[in-house]
């Protein structure tokens, strides 16, 4: 009979959408981008969909000892939707000289939207590089 796999497809289709829309509005969504993912690039995107008074945690690798760090103030295209609450350097779990840590930014989602965060790796004296290193969230927050 044809119809079984097609309704057995539909159900199963149904189904991972259900999960994934269910995974996609959690409470609490964490983005970490490591040191060896900005090997391969230095400007990184990501997307992130989160539920209204929701939590989004960004770790990005650091290493103040190269002269270089992260804003500490996100740009946030519109913060209706969502504001930064919280940033913080996490030193390296070895003490090894030049080793480098993480640096994370805590926002809560305000209330349905889209927006854009963005935040530059560069070394802030004048005449130093400026955005050696990028990178873009682009958060949607649901109901």
């Amino acid at each position: 009979m044809k119809t079984k796999p097609a309704i057995i497809a539909a159900i199963m289709l149904l189904c991972a959408s259900v999960s994934l829309a269910m995974a996609a509005c959690s409470p609490r969504v964490q983005v970490e981008i490591t040191q060896d993912m900005f090997e391969n690039q230095n400007h990184i995107s990501k997307l992130a969909t989160i539920s209204a008074g929701g939590e989004i945690v960004v770790t990005l690798a650091s290493n103040p000892t190269t002269g270089y760090s992260w804003t500490e103030q996100a740009v946030i295209r519109d913060d209706t939707v969502l504001k930064q609450t919280r940033h913080r350097y996490i030193a390296p779990d070895k003490s090894l000289p030049g080793a480098g840590g993480k640096e994370e930014w805590t926002f809560k989602a305000l209330q349905t939207g889209v927006t854009l965060v963005s935040i530059e790796y560069s070394r802030p004296w004048e005449g130093g590089e400026k955005a050696a290193r990028t990178f873009q969230l682009m958060v949607s927050v649901m109901k």
